[in-house]
């Protein structure tokens, strides 16, 4: 199990830095759109497209942050009761990797389907593909997905090294 671990982690420091870019690259880009947009409305015309493109972006750096906090964990979670648990912590939060991972499955499909049903519909001011925007709903998801798999895969081989310690 550690060996199957090691060779799927691999990935791991390379995803983690292409999304921190991604992050950093998206941000940087809403400040200077929006910074474009607050000049041309007060010198020149109004850009019709800033906005959008900004909201656009928007969601995108949520979605990849969101990523970021699944994988480093520090998304909000209730954990009062398992605080209470003392000896059965790590089998709880192993437990709820794996719901979690059967949420990111779904979620994976149906952005997928979602994408599917907007094939025909584009952006009213810059009249790009929705499917540009919607496919960070499955990509975020998948990337997700690959965090819980991991986070699995090493409760296993943690728990096979205690097993062959005994």
């Amino acid at each position: 199990m550690e060996r199957i671990y090691k060779s799927i982690s691999i990935g791991e420091r390379y995803i983690s830095k292409v999304l921190e870019v991604s992050i950093i690259i998206v941000f940087v880009a809403m400040v200077f759109i929006v910074f474009l947009q607050i000049i041309a409305r007060e010198f020149f015309r109004s850009l019709s497209w800033t906005e959008e493109l900004t909201r656009y972006l928007l969601i995108y750096l949520t979605f990849f942050g969101a990523v970021l906090a699944y994988k480093s964990k520090r998304h909000i979670v209730v954990d009062f009761i398992v605080e209470r648990m003392r000896g059965k912590k790590d089998f709880v939060y192993f437990l709820t990797t794996i719901i979690s991972a059967i949420f990111f499955l779904a979620g994976i499909f149906y952005g997928f389907e979602f994408i599917v049903h907007s094939q025909y519909q584009r952006s009213p001011a810059l009249q790009i593909p929705m499917q540009l925007l919607y496919f960070s709903i499955p990509l975020s998801f998948i990337f997700m997905l690959y965090y819980a798999l991991l986070d699995i895969l090493r409760f296993l081989a943690e728990s096979e090294k205690r097993g062959e310690n005994k």
